[in-house]
């Protein structure tokens, strides 16, 4: 992680520094909720994770995924891609079945789950909602 600190927003790095104790304990859950996994290499390129998953809540999300996605080893995907940890599981089946009818749901997921993500379960806003775009919604201004 040491190497990303250059390029590390300064909003993410202070809240590290403000919580060194409670973020060696997340550290630690990661390491043993994920086995097998690079975890520093993985925060290392999603530091964020790191501040949003608290123990309690990165197990129950596991088990969460593990239940309604049976036979993946859903603990492989994350550090490809850790936005399948906010995915809404039953809407990424659906997902694989209506773009990849031809190919079993949980293979889909297993292979492309970048295909399947939607934008907000990536962190991103929804393309309509673009400044500027005819279609976004409007925007309230301050007074002045």
């Amino acid at each position: 992680m040491l190497t990303r600190l250059t390029t590390t927003k300064v909003d993410i790095l202070e809240s590290y520094i403000n919580n060194l104790p409670v973020l060696a304990v997340r550290l630690l859950s990661f390491k043993t909720l994920l086995p097998g996994v690079n975890v520093s290499k993985m925060l290392s390129m999603n530091p964020k994770l790191l501040l949003d998953w608290d123990e309690h809540s990165l197990a129950e999300r596991l088990s969460y995924l593990r239940r309604k996605l049976p036979g993946l080893r859903v603990e492989l995907l994350v550090p490809d891609e850790p936005s399948i940890l906010r995915a809404d599981a039953d809407a990424l089946i659906d997902a694989a079945k209506r773009l990849l009818p031809n190919e079993d749901p949980l293979s889909a997921i297993a292979t492309k789950p970048q295909m399947l993500l939607s934008m907000v379960d990536v962190g991103m806003d929804s393309a309509i909602d673009v400044e500027g775009s005819p279609f976004s919604s409007p925007r309230k201004t301050l007074p002045q």
